[in-house]
């Protein structure tokens, strides 16, 4: 990426002048930028859909359920979340200069992001309703959904975390070809990530039941696996042999993913 004038002069100033490195701070400034923008677009629309449910008659006598610190807890701690990740965003494009403090900020609201929406597990349902007028059995069907609710989130984050731990283990394994740690942790992480597939959608397809969303899961669960039953490919050392071995397998995976989503897909 070519740096202007003004940008070279600014890291130059501080110290940096290899021309690789400030290339990738000015590229990684105008990510961070373009994503804050995306960020703060996306809060908008949230804010503007709350507005709209929380103004629509038909939910009034939903709301009449809750009290102030329920309602607010239900309508704004998404908003708030994806606020929090646009203030890091674009603190951390203002630092763009200190590559070690930019990374911080951005870690600190990448955390803040996906903890925040799911405060509300650890808030007995009971301290966020009204009086309800409810009777017991409606008032535990209630707390039900609303820790299924909860269980759904903390799922898709530990599926995203285990997914990137994936990711992560086999780029460290392209740049390091001949390391058995990332092959260990490739191997480790690949089955929990298939079990989490597994608890995230058994509950889908015990609730809503149909054949493209059975075989959708079949699909997503058994990619991962594939890194457990072809490990011996990983492990040994790096060779043109290994890694046509290797590309096969990103292959089985890629199309093992691509068919479950499209079988999902065609399910939604």
């Amino acid at each position: 990426m070519k740096l202007d004038e003004m940008e070279s002069e600014e890291l130059e100033g501080i110290g940096i002048t290899d021309e690789t490195l400030k290339s990738y701070l000015a590229w990684r400034c105008s990510v961070l930028l373009f994503s804050s923008t995306m960020i703060l677009v996306q809060f908008i629309f949230q804010l503007l859909d709350t507005r709209d449910i929380e103004s629509d008659p038909e939910n009034e006598l939903f709301w009449e359920l809750w009290n102030s610190g329920g309602r607010a807890l239900l309508l704004y701690i998404g908003p708030l979340a994806t606020f929090v990740l646009f203030c890091t965003g674009g603190m951390s494009s203002y630092t763009w200069t200190n590559l070690k403090k930019s990374s911080r900020i951005i870690k600190i609201g990448v955390i803040a992001s996906s903890v925040i929406p799911i405060i509300g597990a650890f808030i007995p349902l009971k301290q966020l309703l009204g009086p309800t007028g409810l009777n017991e059995d409606d008032e535990s069907y209630l707390q039900w959904l609303f820790a299924m609710e909860y269980l759904a989130k903390a799922l898709v984050l530990v599926f995203s975390v285990t997914s990137a731990l994936v990711a992560g283990s086999l780029r460290t394994r392209g740049l390091l070809p001949n390391s058995i740690h990332c092959v260990g942790y490739l191997v480790t992480i690949a089955p929990i990530l298939s079990l989490m597939v597994f608890l995230f959608v058994s509950a889908l397809v015990q609730i809503k039941g149909d054949k493209f969303l059975t075989l959708g899961a079949v699909c997503r669960f058994l990619a991962p696996l594939v890194y457990v039953f072809r490990r011996e490919d990983y492990l040994g050392k790096s060779s043109d042999d290994t890694e046509k071995k290797i590309d096969f397998n990103q292959k089985i995976v890629l199309s093992l993913n691509l068919t479950g989503l499209a079988l999902i897909v065609l399910y939604v």
